[in-house]
């Protein structure tokens, strides 16, 4: 059996050259804590990890793949695995980045989690998330997004506090903020074992409390209509038909109280959409003016 041969250098920095090495011998930097040895082509190649950072000023931080936290100059506890991932980080810290080109751009953004090739690829900013293939690989300067799945709020730049769960679910536009979107415009149906979401409704996170002037009036200039989805992209919804509202009736009908009723999300003008929740209160503001005069015409 052949005899490792080790050499060994404590200067910083200090690679060797071809020459410095036949094939089967090793040179490890005890300062920079690398290893190295000669391939058959006669080049000097990098082994294993880089299990402090590629600068020994910078600690606690793991490392592993071409590249992986190339620039790491005083960032702490932070674990890059993957070609080329997070090479350009320098001194932020508590990154995560698994995977080719995760988290490619970012130099002194903090608490970012990459998972996947290419995620968060762009991102330069603080606290957010990224898990599957080029997930949230549009985002810049957006802070605290989460985007899972494949794709999965790709066309977010600016936007902050989002949340994108499934494969391609992108949010209504590139800037907004502050939304939940579940799966992609191919959805056909929203499952739970419950029958409503619950959301904040406290009286004392209120304030001018006062009966809704909206009522069957409001709800007679509606428009109940069926139609049949035929979606411009495509969808496994088109042709099926269905009962509803249009959005754009919506918003006539609510006319300058628009804002007041939030009938309409026009975050992305070019796909109106209807929350149609909203018009419970007012349902039972009209079931209420209709029983009063029910009971007025039987007490005549």
């Amino acid at each position: 059996m052949t005899k490792i041969i080790t050499k060994n250098s404590s200067t910083g920095g200090d690679a060797p050259s071809a020459s410095d090495l036949v094939q089967g011998e090793l040179a490890v930097n005890v300062t920079d804590r690398k290893l190295y040895t000669k391939n058959s082509s006669n080049a000097i190649v990098a082994l294993g990890a880089d299990l402090a950072s590629n600068n020994p000023t910078a600690t606690d931080n793991v490392t592993l793949g071409a590249n992986a936290g190339a620039g790491l100059t005083s960032g702490t506890g932070n674990t890059f695995i993957g070609a080329d991932a997070a090479p350009a980080v320098t001194s932020s810290a508590s990154n995560t980045s698994i995977g080719n080109d995760s988290l490619l751009l970012n130099v002194t953004g903090a608490g970012n989690t990459a998972i996947g090739k290419s995620a968060l690829n762009k991102a330069t900013a603080n606290f957010n998330t990224g898990v599957g293939y080029i997930a949230g690989n549009a985002l810049t300067t957006g802070v605290s997004n989460t985007f899972v799945g494949d794709s999965a709020g790709s066309n977010i730049t600016t936007g902050q506090g989002n949340v994108n769960i499934g494969n391609q679910s992108n949010a209504s536009s590139a800037t907004v903020s502050h939304e939940v979107t579940l799966g992609s415009s191919s959805i056909t149906a929203l499952r739970c074992n419950v029958q409503s979401i619950s959301a904040l409704s406290d009286a004392r996170d209120k304030t001018n409390i006062a009966n809704t002037p909206y009522g069957v009036d409001f709800i007679n200039t509606l428009q109940p209509r069926q139609f049949t989805w035929a979606t411009r992209e495509g969808s496994p919804k088109d042709g099926k038909v269905e009962q509803g509202f249009i959005a754009q009736e919506l918003l006539e009908a609510a006319g300058v109280d628009k804002d007041k009723l939030n009938l309409v999300y026009e975050s992305n003008p070019d796909r109106l959409e209807a929350t149609v929740g909203n018009l419970i209160p007012i349902l039972v503001k009209a079931i209420q003016e209709l029983s009063a005069r029910v009971t007025e015409l039987e007490n005549n």
